[in-house]
């Protein structure tokens, strides 16, 4: 089963997580999806690939949202999405990251950051997350959670 995998404890201190934090306003401070043999869409300033995550998704540290009304199929779909965004060799928008605050809803295809991936990927299959204009982990929660 697909999940979203949201960060919530023990930020990364470096310069550039912490503006990004401070921007966002987001006690969810990462999203990243997970797919059924736990490769996952790894968005971050470090690393922006398709793998499995070095680490585990422990509870003190992440909140796993499943996503059981995504079928196999669909999953699929995801996946292939991207693996074609991967395949571009993007780079971290750490624009992107900071400029909803000042009301942007700038995209720019060769850079992404973690939330505008995850609603990239899911937003066919889930079009309340549309309704962001800023996608950041915090949003995608609500959204992802609202009964």
């Amino acid at each position: 089963m697909l999940h979203v995998a949201i960060l919530i404890n023990d930020p990364d201190q470096e310069l550039v997580s912490t503006i990004i934090r401070q921007f966002t306003r987001s006690v969810a401070i990462h999203a990243e999806l997970v797919f059924s043999d736990g490769v996952a869409t790894i968005v971050t300033p470090k690393q922006v690939e398709l793998a499995k995550r070095p680490g585990k998704y422990d509870m003190y540290h992440w909140v796993m949202i499943p996503l059981p009304d995504i079928t196999p199929m669909q999953e699929y779909l995801i996946r292939a999405r991207a693996k074609e965004i991967y395949a571009e060799k993007p780079k971290y928008d750490y624009l992107g990251a900071i400029s909803g605050f000042f009301g942007s809803s700038r995209q720019n295809k060769n850079k992404w950051y973690c939330g505008e991936l995850v609603v990239e990927l899911l937003s066919p299959f889930i079009p309340e997350l549309n309704a962001l204009d800023w996608a950041i982990p915090e949003d995608i929660w609500r959204v992802l959670t609202l009964d």
